[in-house]
């Protein structure tokens, strides 16, 4: 009998510490799995994006434990009673100590008409594509934001069913996309394009969770060089699960090979570290990660080894600075106060080179307030170094992270993120932690122009990708804000590097660059003859330092007579220069004053 006894408590303790695997049927692909998007697709307009369906005052509710929305209520509370207008002692405001500094590119807007929480998903290619989901839409584009596709999710994938939660990756290992998403039961739809091109012919899978009851919700995605990983959070059960796919199985449209993991009750929304640069191999194991509001700790969970191995779920305890819930997030012009994470979870994670890089949303100063909190997990000593980014008297929720440094050892990331306020509209900001640990002062992609009316969803989540191939760090960024006229909008930033001049006096102003009006206000056309095409250009605005603050456009100019109109964005008042460059030349420039 205490035989008996000790083998069922060893076991019992292995099930904990390696997990729970299980083997299931290989997965035969959809009927559906030749048919192309939408046969020849043609550019279509923003304003023609026509599709419909019903919303019904209703938003997707992803489960979240009781007692953890009281602390949240409680938290609200502490906050709402302090006063906003004096800053708070404690809050840590990091010092622009970096040495990489970020400046938005390219900009414009993402899908629209989507279900609250939009739940922004972003991927871009190595090559001109970029697909971009919310809740129940996808969006194909170019990167300079022609739309080349545009659909419900439930059209795109064929199952009769109206997915939300959608996950979207561009696996550069294997230049192809992958898309997830949920439809409310115990399925998840998965598609792999067939080819790099994602207006052409994708792959779709219809996959149960095995021995489960209640309905997936919240998944996460990532992939290493070999496999596909993704994970839902089982509503009724209350725990996760982990889904373990061979990705070349799925991009040849053949049954899957899969495995899955069930993790302990501790591990909740499991977070995968995706692969954070295509030029380092991911290695045969796989990484993710968790957090749980209250904690001293975060968990690695590891998969030992690839699809056609014999892989096994490890689960580490790696020792952190608490973290709790904070409260719900201000904004102008609305006593609606918007959602965050009740639960700490975490939200974004990449993996590259032995680190995990993973960040959260949490109140590290017990005042309320949301900040940034950003951890590198050495996956080989188990611990991790924290760093924490906030502003005063704000709430910086629904971080993402990608890396941003120029070689693989460089452990720099840029920080996409939402942030609202009781002065601020709903907004979009980055933010730069560079190798050594210190922060850049953060850059606004998107200044909030209205309420998020009608719900106070907020989020679930952001999204933030790295541009493989770029010539230098180079990423983009998808999230939502407050639109005109208090709608949910949705906004899509390219983040790049500084760059600095030698000197202003480069800027010889040419008077064939035409720009009107000048003084700026909100928009401005340029208007420039060139007398040869240009294959690689770019339009760029640097300040009186003769550093670059905002890039306007990239790619390529025809010869002759060229017309563009652009924002302002949240450039600030006072004088800059405009210069319009060549691969190999300086084409125009011109001086330009900015007024609010």
């Amino acid at each position: 009998m205490k035989t008996s006894i000790f083998r069922t408590a060893l076991l019992v303790f292995i099930w904990y510490v390696q997990g729970y695997s299980q083997k299931i049927a290989t997965i035969l692909p959809s009927t559906y799995d030749v048919i192309p998007l939408a046969g020849n697709i043609e550019p279509m307009k923003q304003t023609l994006d026509s599709w419909n369906f019903s919303i019904q005052n209703i938003t997707v509710e992803n489960w979240s434990d009781p007692e953890m929305k009281k602390l949240q209520d409680e938290k609200t509370k502490q906050k709402l009673l302090q006063n906003e207008n004096k800053s708070q002692e404690n809050q840590m405001v990091p010092q622009a100590t970096s040495t990489v500094t970020p400046v938005a590119g390219k900009s414009f807007s993402g899908s629209t008409n989507g279900l609250p929480p939009f739940d922004n998903g972003t991927a871009v290619s190595n090559g001109k594509y970029i697909v971009q989901m919310i809740n129940k839409k996808i969006l194909i584009t170019d990167t300079l934001g022609t739309s080349l596709y545009s659909n419900s999710l439930g059209s795109f994938f064929g199952f009769g069913t109206s997915p939300f939660d959608p996950r979207v990756i561009y696996d550069s290992y294997s230049d192809r996309f992958i898309v997830i998403a949920i439809p409310g039961t115990l399925k998840i739809h998965v598609a792999f394009s067939a080819t790099n091109d994602p207006t052409g012919k994708w792959y779709k899978y219809n996959i149960t969770a095995p021995n489960e009851s209640g309905f997936l919700d919240y998944p996460f995605a990532g992939v290493t060089d070999k496999d596909l990983l993704f994970t839902t959070f089982v509503v009724g059960n209350d725990h996760s699960r982990i889904y373990q796919v061979s990705k070349t199985d799925g991009y040849n449209g053949k049954p899957l090979r899969m495995e899955t993991y069930l993790p302990s009750t501790n591990s909740v929304w499991v977070c995968v570290a995706g692969h954070g640069r295509s030029d380092t191999p991911y290695g045969n194991k796989a990484y993710l990660v968790s957090s749980r509001t209250g904690n001293k700790s975060l968990h690695l969970v590891e998969i030992t080894d690839t699809i056609g191995g014999n892989p096994l779920m490890n689960i580490y305890s790696i020792p952190v600075p608490i973290y709790y819930a904070a409260g719900k997030a201000s904004q102008k012009g609305s006593s609606i106060l918007l959602s965050t994470t009740a639960e700490a979870r975490m939200l974004s994670a990449v993996f590259c080179n032995g680190i995990v890089h993973c960040v959260h949303n949490t109140d590290q100063n017990n005042n309320g307030y949301n900040v940034i909190g950003y951890y590198r997990i050495n996956v080989n000593t188990k611990t991790a170094t924290p760093y924490y980014f906030s502003q005063p008297n704000s709430d910086v929720c629904y971080p993402s992270v990608a890396l941003f440094g120029s070689s693989q050892s460089d452990k720099t990331v840029v920080i996409g993120y939402q942030e609202s306020n009781k002065n601020i509209y709903p907004s979009l900001s980055a933010v730069v932690c560079d190798d050594t640990g210190n922060w850049s002062l953060p850059i606004k992609l998107k200044e909030g122009l209205g309420t998020l009316g009608g719900s106070s969803r907020y989020g679930d989540y952001s999204s933030i990708t790295r541009k493989h191939n770029a010539e230098k760090p180079t990423a983009w960024f998808s999230g939502e804000y407050g639109g005109q006229g208090n709608i949910r909008s949705c906004w899509i930033s390219q983040i790049t590097t500084i760059g600095t001049l030698t000197s202003v006096s480069q800027f010889n102003e040419n008077n064939s660059l035409n720009i009107y009006p000048n003084p700026l206000i909100e928009q401005f056309t340029l208007s420039f003859d060139i007398e040869k095409m240009q294959t690689e250009a770019n339009i760029c605005i640097y300040n009186m330092e003769g550093q670059l603050v905002k890039m306007l456009f990239e790619g390529p100019l025809m010869a002759g007579k060229n017309e563009m109109r652009f924002d302002k964005t949240a450039l600030a008042s006072g004088v800059y220069f405009l210069r319009i460059k060549g691969a190999q030349e300086l084409l125009q420039n011109k001086k330009i004053i900015i007024n609010q």
